[in-house]
C-alpha cells in the first residue's frame, strides 16, 4: 500500500512537471533537458577537479 502511495504520487508529480514546462514528446523533452545539463557539466568538472 505505501509503495502504491508513494508511486501515485511520483505520477503526479512528473506530470505536474511534465505540463508545467509543457514536455508532451520526447523532443520537447530533449528541449527543456539538455540545456540544463549542459550547463551542468561545467560545474560538476569543476567541483570533482578539486
Amino acid at each position: 500500500m505505501k509503495t502504491t502511495i508513494i508511486l501515485t504520487a511520483g505520477v503526479i508529480g512528473l506530470y505536474q512537471v511534465a505540463k508545467h514546462y509543457n514536455i508532451n514528446s520526447l523532443e520537447s523533452l530533449k528541449k527543456v533537458v539538455m540545456p540544463l545539463i549542459n550547463e551542468f557539466i561545467p560545474q560538476l568538472k569543476r567541483i570533482t577537479s578539486r
